[in-house]
């Protein structure tokens, strides 16, 4: 990304960002007065739907970024600036969870370990679900490692040209867009920590195999190779 992508990203983001928490915040807050009005503020359901607010809001978040980011730069550096951004706000869900753990043990102290560790597996749940979704848009990101092959000149396109033949049964792009999804998955939950790129290649080609589709060797050495510099240079 150059200069002015990277500052129109953050705008974007630090806007998006204030949305998001100002939304969450006012719908908490609603919750609240609800809760309170049908006297069910001291019940798991206040710590449930304070969850289910937060989930809410980071989806809307997720969308909006995926679309207002990629509109001006698809990489993975504006990828990651999404990520960071989500991330932040998680801290601010641990604030309203935990005060929906207060609210709904009021008057029972008793309550307030389990109702604590009933909310933090729910929230560990909501952040693992929620950033594994994020991930699978990575691959959108991403396709710029892939190398492009060059479209022809008028002159150079023959009348009737031969269909690339693949063996696989589907649409060639759509492998490799597939493959780049399970790796982009594996490499954030953690199944995936290459020490090379071989380690690159060899999960590539796992993934392939799992699959049933033939690939070349030399285009899947090829993506491998990029994503570990890009990797390296991540460093």
């Amino acid at each position: 990304m150059d200069k002015l992508e990277q500052s129109q990203i953050r705008l974007l983001l630090e806007h998006l960002t204030a949305q998001s928490l100002a939304s969450c915040g006012k719908s908490q807050k609603q919750m609240h007065a609800e809760h309170s009005a049908k006297k069910i503020i001291r019940s798991g359901h206040t710590i449930k739907r304070a969850v289910e607010i937060c989930e809410a809001e980071g989806r809307a978040f997720i969308a909006a970024a995926i679309k207002q980011v990629g509109d001006v730069a698809k990489s993975p550096e504006a990828f990651d600036k999404i990520v960071s951004s989500l991330t932040a706000q998680t801290r601010n869900w641990d604030a309203h969870v935990a005060e929906a753990v207060r609210l709904a043990t009021m008057g029972g102290p008793q309550r307030f370990d389990s109702a604590t560790n009933a909310a933090d597996e729910l929230l560990a749940d909501l952040k693992m679900r929620i950033f594994r979704e994020l991930e699978i848009e990575r691959f959108g990101f991403i396709r710029a490692l892939s190398p492009q092959t060059p479209l022809p000149l008028p002159s150079q396109v023959a009348p009737t040209p031969t269909p690339l033949k693949n063996r696989g049964g589907k649409p060639l792009a759509a492998h490799w867009d597939a493959m780049w999804a399970d790796i982009a998955v594996q490499l954030y939950v953690g199944d995936l920590t290459p020490k090379s790129q071989k380690q690159i290649k060899d999960a590539m080609f796992a993934w392939f195999n799992a699959n049933n589709i033939d690939a070349g060797d030399t285009a899947v050495t090829e993506r491998a190779r990029q994503l570990w510099h890009k990797i390296e240079a991540a460093q």
